[in-house]
């Protein structure tokens, strides 16, 4: 193999860098939505348990804050016991 083929191989081109540069990126954002479903998955989970319970406790409003509570204690149950986290 002669030189300028070696510098053709090695050399990047435009959909070379394009390609790079989305695959950079997208594994960026995936490791930033892991570490956001990771920490404030649970945090927003229980904050929307508290604020059902509240609705219930204070405003009497039965159905809705129970269906907040369980909608906030299964995002919390679901993002800590995820076997893939």
């Amino acid at each position: 193999m002669s030189e300028s083929d070696a510098t053709a191989e090695t050399e990047w081109g435009d959909d070379d860098l394009l390609y790079l540069l989305g695959g950079v990126m997208s594994a960026a954002v995936a490791v930033l939505f892991l570490l956001f479903a990771w920490f404030f998955a649970p945090l927003f989970g229980f904050a929307a348990a508290f604020f059902g319970y509240q609705l219930h406790a204070r405003e009497g409003r039965t159905r809705a804050g129970g269906a907040i509570v369980a909608a906030g204690l299964l995002a919390t149950l679901l993002a800590v016991f995820n076997p893939v986290l």
